[in-house]
């Protein structure tokens, strides 16, 4: 439903006659450096947590590949970005890591993704202040996308060193509106701080930060190619792939319908709107827009669908085994 409304409101003044065209004017050396930078990505988002893993005796690049897979499927299946809980199932099954520790890392991941990203976004708002026009929506979601990653991380970092006190947060916050659900969640965060007792060393920590740096920048050089492929070529390209990239990510943090359907063209066409006029935003930022979610789509779907039937796994058991987890 959310992302129903979200994709209407991106989509509800789109100029279908000039869609036509500007599907024809594709350049396909431009786009295909694209697709190549989602390939990159996709590499660097399923491997990265092998760095975060070594504590735990490590992941063979074969099984890390594999389980970033599926996780990266899951999360374009399923809604409320609950794929986050397949890939730590697949780790649990190919290498025996237990899921707490495995959920850990993630979590781990996302928050630092979070910080990286919402950085990245900060300093290209403020590079193009001066020549563009950054709607409040934009400027807010960032601010607000920042704030909860950084208290993210001040929890993860509080809870491990005070279990106590963190339970009691929960029960005094939570609890006083569902303790049902402070329960539950008190479960859940008893199980993930046993698995913040893994967190690699600080040169494990570098070690991941630049690969997540890699990832980010190959994905930002990959919305200027887009844009390129499209005919949108304008000063700040570069910075505009940098802005379209925090922007994406921090709408698709609603949750929401798989593969972050709706907030993911919603905020990237209002990205779009910071650099072109409305109508060039209802035209070619539309394909710009399908285009780029497609590709991502495909990607994920492709390789999670190519271990699913090679290696004979049963996805919906891999659902199943990830909710009793976590239950």
């Amino acid at each position: 439903m959310l992302g129903g409304f979200f994709l209407w409101l991106a989509l509800k003044n789109v100029d279908f006659t000039g869609i036509s065209k500007s599907v024809t004017d594709i350049n396909l050396s431009w786009f295909a450096l694209f697709f190549l930078s989602q390939l990159i990505m996709h590499w660097f988002r399923t491997m990265r947590i092998r760095i975060l893993l070594k504590p735990l005796g490590g992941i063979g690049y074969g099984n890390c590949f594999i389980a970033g897979s599926l996780g990266a499927f899951g999360l374009t299946v399923l809604p409320f970005r609950l794929g986050d809980l397949i890939r730590p199932a697949v780790i649990k099954q190919k290498e025996g890591i237990s899921m707490t520790s495995a959920l850990g890392c993630v979590a781990i991941e996302r928050i630092f993704d979070g910080i990286v990203v919402s950085l990245m976004l900060f300093a290209s708002l403020f590079y193009v202040s001066a020549d563009s026009n950054i709607p409040r929506l934009i400027m807010n979601a960032t601010y607000i996308g920042f704030a909860i990653f950084i208290s993210g991380l001040a929890f993860i970092l509080f809870a491990d060193r005070k279990k106590g006190a963190a339970i009691r947060l929960i029960h005094a916050t939570v609890g006083r509106i569902s303790n049902t659900f402070g329960n539950k969640l008190e479960t859940l965060v008893v199980k993930f701080i046993v698995g913040l007792k893994v967190l690699p060393k600080p040169k494990l920590i570098l070690w991941y930060l630049g690969e997540t740096i890699v990832y980010w920048v190959a994905n930002a050089l990959g919305q200027s190619a887009l844009l390129i492929a499209c005919g949108l070529s304008f000063n700040h390209i570069i910075a505009a792939g940098f802005i379209l990239l925090g922007v994406q990510a921090l709408g698709v943090m609603i949750p929401g319908a798989p593969a972050g359907i709706g907030p993911f063209e919603f905020f990237t066409m209002a990205a779009l709107a910071i650099f072109l006029s409305e109508a060039t935003v209802n035209t070619t930022g539309v394909v710009f827009t399908m285009i780029n979610h497609s590709v991502l789509i495909l990607v994920q779907v492709f390789f999670g669908a190519l271990f699913l039937l090679a290696g004979h796994i049963s996805f919906v058991r891999l659902v199943e085994r990830a909710r009793k987890e976590i239950a």
